[in-house]
């Protein structure tokens, strides 16, 4: 009998092919392994487990692979490109442009290095480079899914949703079974407004694998904005959350070596990807510029891709920058445990570009989500939530696994006005002879349940106006959709003023000087936006909620000393705003007086903020040295 042939190593390749197609990945990698344990420099195979490597987010043995194969043939474009997929895997996004750059150079029609270029321009928020090189690659290959769900999103931030909307449409029908096109379908529709659509689509892209965190940081996020959903639906997904992508991290958790004397410098770390022009660096920046160096040491961990005059400002202001936008989660923690952080502070939450992983993988001894997200984390790795006895009244208690509560008996945020801020103009109601009313909040925070109301205040006001701002109103589609709702109440859209983007900052702030009372939404409420109101002296009128999401509002109002404004229910928050509207007298000194009034209150006071987070801080750090 002779010994059965073994197959040539082409043979073997070509069936590795075939299992690899056929999505059989694990006989694929037994395959290609099979050729290198034959011939250790066939190229295309060691390109081939770079490519399953990537596949299972080992992108460091993927990064390997890929670069032994340019070794041995560095003219191959294919290559090039799984090794700017590695690098950007492993946040090293300058190397991973410019190997997409080397496979554009060798093959300058390869339709996937244009699409990987363009999706890492979009996230150094060069938005119209990124739309050249997408749109190169459809011209070559039009219906290409990964490059329309791409240009889909950079379309979103461009702010042009109508045809951001169709052009993940098609790459979701192209790849129906595909999590990432819904997620941003999802995205789109939800700031457009449209949060039960986009609610729908986040729950598809969840039940996909392979199952992703951000599809349901979005969903959990954005449930926060739904007025029909309730505190335990929205736990319910926190606690998947948890399931999949913190639990199965709990076996890599260190033991911590943090010296446990209760009144020593504490080692603060704070982790953000928005060290940067952006909402949560109005409330950041002066507690980062006055904490106490005596008390505490600060370091800060950016995740911020693309870095501006903000993040420059930020990082001047303490001595311990670390920027991990381009580290990994394992590097990131090691970094945090070498820097022998005593208290990490996770300023995100469930938003956008979160390093919630980061934290399940407990690089400090006590670990606290503030700030950035109106709401527990649910990760079981976090120890403490940091708050106020207005959006925690003292009766409300967290549900067990989740954070403890933090109250400090002042607001909890500490707000920083634009440098730049114009002056606070004259009573436009005095100048029109009409109050005007004014909703600068994302779109997002929009639903029929406030429209109604504050139809209910146009309509008992006649004469009164709305002046309605946000990006999304840019889009036809939104705006017509938001109209038709007012319409629906009885509303004459000839008294609705309807705008959409500002070039600047400052224009934006301008444009508080046309509005007389301000309108929060509910159940999510504005924050900056609140304050940015006050501010240009527009008192707000809100409406508590149940849970912290709807009641910043009063938080942010009693800390200034017009809690009256907080209202208990829709038609007390109607009372009071046509209350307000028809007394010019307080009317105008409240605009008059606002800025000066915030000014001096505990909303701006950076000190005493910074002294009384140091003292939560200290509380929970004495609560871990004893445990």
């Amino acid at each position: 009998m002779f010994p059965p042939r073994q197959p040539s190593i082409s043979e073997t390749y070509e069936l590795a092919m075939r299992h690899f197609n056929a999505g059989r990945l694990t006989p694929a990698e037994v395959s290609f392994r099979q050729i290198l344990a034959r011939e250790p420099n066939h190229a295309d195979a060691l390109n081939m487990m770079a490519v399953l490597a990537h596949q299972v987010r080992r992108d460091d043995a993927a990064l390997a692979f890929v670069e032994k194969a340019l070794a041995i043939n560095p003219k191959v474009a294919s290559y090039h490109v799984n090794h700017g997929v590695a690098l950007a895997g492993l946040w090293r996004v300058d190397e991973a442009m410019a190997a997409f750059r080397r496979a554009l150079d060798i093959k300058p029609d390869h339709f996937m290095a244009m699409t990987n270029l363009g999706d890492l321009l979009a996230r150094r928020g060069e938005l119209d480079e990124s739309v050249v090189w997408l749109e190169r690659a459809l011209v070559i290959t039009p219906d290409y899914a990964e490059a329309l769900d791409v240009l889909g999103n950079v379309l979103r931030e461009q702010g042009k949703y109508d045809q951001a909307i169709a052009a993940v449409t098609r790459a979701s029908e192209l790849k129906p079974d595909a999590p990432q096109p819904l997620n941003n379908l999802g995205n789109i529709l939800n700031e457009m407004g449209r949060n039960d659509e986009a609610l729908e689509m986040y729950r598809k892209s969840t039940r996909i694998p392979p199952y992703l965190p951000k599809p349901l940081s979005n969903l959990i996020y954005i449930m926060h904005m739904n007025p029909a959903t309730t505190e335990e639906e929205v736990r319910r997904e926190r606690t998947l959350w948890n399931e999949r992508f913190v639990r199965p991290l709990s076996a890599t958790i260190l033991p911590h070596a943090n010296d446990r004397n209760e009144d020593r410098r504490l080692r603060i770390g704070y982790v953000s990807p928005d060290f940067r022009n952006h909402s949560v660096a109005s409330f950041i920046e002066p507690l980062l510029g006055a904490h106490d160096p005596e008390a505490v040491e600060v370091f800060c961990y950016s995740s911020v891709v693309s870095p501006d005059e903000v993040t420059a400002r930020l990082k001047s202001s303490v001595a311990n920058w670390r920027d991990i936008s381009r580290t990994g989660d394992v590097p990131a923690a090691e970094m945090i445990r070498t820097d022998r952080i005593d208290i990490l502070v996770d300023l995100a939450g469930h938003t956008a570009s979160n390093r919630l992983r980061l934290f399940a993988r407990k690089p400090a001894p006590v670990q606290i989500t503030y700030l950035g997200y109106p709401g527990s984390t649910g990760v079981e790795t976090m120890d403490y939530r940091l708050t106020d006895k207005w959006a925690d009244p003292p009766d409300a208690q967290p549900p067990e696994g989740e954070e403890k509560l933090l109250r400090m008996d002042r607001c909890f945020l500490c707000y920083r006005a634009p440098e730049d801020s114009p002056n606070v103009g004259p009573s436009p109601a005095k100048r029109n002879g009409f109050v005007t009313f004014g909703m600068f909040n994302l779109l997002s925070k929009v639903n029929r349940e406030p429209v109604k109301w504050w139809s209910q205040i146009l309509n008992r006001l006649p004469g009164s106006k709305l002046l309605l701002k946000t990006r999304a109103l840019g889009s036809e589609e939104a705006r017509k959709r938001l109209l038709d709702q007012f319409v629906e109440q009885g509303v004459d859209i000839a008294r609705l003023d309807v705008r959409s983007w500002t070039k600047s900052r400052r224009e934006h702030l301008e444009m508080y000087n046309e509005v007389d009372i301000g309108l929060d939404t509910y159940p999510y409420q504005g924050t900056t936006t609140t304050c940015e109101s006050m501010w240009m002296g527009v008192p707000v009128v809100t409406r508590l909620g149940n849970m912290h999401v709807s009641r910043v509002g009063s938080s942010l109002l009693s800390s200034v000393g017009i809690g009256e404004l907080a209202t208990p229910d829709w038609e007390k928050y109607v009372d009071v705003a046509v209350e307000l509207a028809q007394d010019p007298t307080r009317l105008s000194d409240m605009r008059g007086g606002l800025r000066e009034k915030m000014s001096t209150s505990p909303l701006m006071d950076a000190i005493g903020h910074a002294r009384s987070v140091e003292a939560a801080f200290r509380e929970a750090w004495r609560r871990w040295c004893r445990s």
